[in-house]
């Protein structure tokens, strides 16, 4: 997760997004989902963004920052 974080901060989103993919694999934790969706919206795949924000929501629904992010993917 930190390498995936420090790519992120880089602005090195398609590393970031190839990291982050594998970890998820490995180990589906909800940083490394938000994180990913973190990544999708900044290379603006935004369908990709939508459904794990949409996932995320879910699962934690009382999460304003997670609500904020959803709704800022869904506008665009």
């Amino acid at each position: 997760m930190a390498m995936a974080t420090n790519l992120f901060e880089g602005k090195q989103y398609k590393k970031a997004k190839y990291v982050l993919s594998e970890e998820i694999q490995n180990n589906s934790s909800r940083k490394s989902k938000e994180l990913l969706a973190d990544v999708h919206g900044n290379l603006r795949e935004w369908d990709e963004a939508i459904a794990l924000y949409k996932e995320l929501v879910d699962q934690f629904p009382n999460d304003a920052e997670l609500q904020f992010k959803y709704g800022g993917v869904l506008a665009r």
